[in-house]
């Protein structure tokens, strides 16, 4: 039974509307009462946009899960001058007085951040790249002993 979208009684003799691969609770209809062109209308837009948004949760849901680890690219500016770059899969500000690196190899490599200027926090290959809450490079100056995120 696909109900009808306006009253909710059974659209039989009807229209009814959805993908025929779909169950039947994924299909719109409208009751021989209610079966007119801006009631087809109302409900195809419905159905389209509720389709759209349960196919967008379900990739959200399930895409970081078969993707890659986010990879990283942390370019450190030290206060004496010259940089360092490292790829990694993790990094951490734990005490707030040492910058942790796990490199991609699984090998930390800390660094203390006296030494640091700024760090620079780049997604290599992002699986969230082409969700709407894309990352973007991540800029950190070192303040008082304190990473802290430039706007």
């Amino acid at each position: 039974m696909i109900p009808c979208f306006i009253c909710k009684k059974d659209s039989i003799g009807g229209f009814t509307y959805g993908l025929p691969t779909t169950p039947l609770s994924q299909h719109v209809g409208l009751c021989p009462e209610h079966n007119t062109l801006e009631n087809k209308k109302a409900a195809i837009l419905h159905w389209i946009e509720t389709t759209q948004a349960s196919v967008t949760a379900f990739n959200e849901a399930n895409f970081a899960r078969h993707a890659e680890p986010v990879e990283y690219e942390l370019s450190v500016s030290y206060l004496a001058g010259g940089s360092a770059s490292f790829r990694c899969i993790k990094w951490n500000v734990p005490d707030k007085a040492t910058l942790q690196v796990m490199g991609i190899d699984g090998q930390y490599t800390f660094i203390p951040l006296v030494h640091i200027e700024l760090f620079e926090v780049i997604p290599v290959n992002d699986p969230n790249r082409f969700t709407p809450k894309a990352s973007v490079t991540e800029r950190y100056s070192i303040v008082g002993g304190v990473p802290t995120l430039q706007r």
